[in-house]
């Protein structure tokens, strides 16, 4: 799973808890979650990160190249992406653990 993510936006920081539940539940499932920084400072996003405690690797997107390629114009935008590389879900708004986990559910069916 890719979230796409900004300290500025407050739609991601009502959504940080719920990802992070998330990748609590599925650490020893072999889901893994990445955050992305989207439109942000290094040290505004590593803040973000040490306020919520998160429990997943954020990388820097500095020239905006990953969100480019996956069409993201703001955040929170979050992608589901199946083990043959495919994107099988999309969200461009907030999502929840028990989305997540349904989306995952359909994923291993």
């Amino acid at each position: 799973m890719v979230n796409f993510f900004a300290s500025w936006c407050g739609p991601c920081q009502q959504e940080e808890p719920n990802l992070i539940t998330f990748a609590w539940q599925q650490r020893l499932k072999g889901v893994k979650v990445l955050g992305v920084v989207f439109n942000d400072t290094v040290g505004a996003a590593k803040s973000f990160d040490a306020k919520y405690g998160t429990l997943y690797p954020s990388i820097d997107d500095p020239n905006g190249t990953i969100a480019f390629h996956y069409g993201v114009t703001s955040p929170p935008s979050t992608f589901v992406i199946d083990t043959h590389g495919r994107v099988v879900a999309e969200a461009a708004r907030s999502v929840t653990v028990a989305q997540l986990n349904n989306v995952v559910a359909r994923v291993r069916a």
